[in-house]
């Protein structure tokens, strides 16, 4: 979602990450990735993270306020009808790029594809190896699927 938001030529790209109470696994990794992305911008255009409670509507609206981007990287199903509600336009205020779209997701999002179906297959893929291989029980060292996501 950032490498397509700097592609799009925006500049002031606020990441809004927020995290989950309690705090969720991917919450850590979504933070350091996003810093990773900010470092692919100059400088001057590195913008404050939106790092509070997921769901903390006016914290967010506060840091929309103050930090004024261009384009907002996060939750668009969470944060996109934040901003219509608080008569932002999206997207001539604001664009909007989605960490997660889903394969149902009416909402008109553009983002990251969620690859639910793409994961679940790798998934028993894995799964089966996993029995050719005569593997039983939890494995010594966890595995991590990760699919580069398709763009909305």
């Amino acid at each position: 979602a950032w490498t397509e938001a700097k592609a799009r030529g925006y500049r002031r790209i606020g990441g809004a990450i927020g995290t989950h109470q309690p705090p969720a696994v991917e919450d850590s990794v979504r933070y350091g990735a996003s810093l990773a992305a900010q470092r692919l911008l100059p400088e001057q255009e590195r913008l404050p993270l939106w790092t509070d409670e997921l769901h903390d509507r006016d914290s967010f609206l506060r840091w929309m306020k103050e930090v004024r981007p261009d384009v907002v990287v996060g939750f668009g199903h969470i944060i996109q009808p934040w901003l219509i509600e608080a008569g932002w336009r999206v997207p001539e205020d604001v664009a909007v790029s989605s960490l997660l779209v889903g394969p149902t997701d009416t909402r008109r999002l553009s983002g990251s594809s969620s690859m639910v179906r793409q994961l679940g297959a790798a998934g028993i893929d894995l799964l089966i190896a996993s029995i050719h291989s005569n593997e039983w029980g939890r494995p010594a060292r966890a595995h991590r699927l990760i699919l580069p996501a398709d763009w909305i």
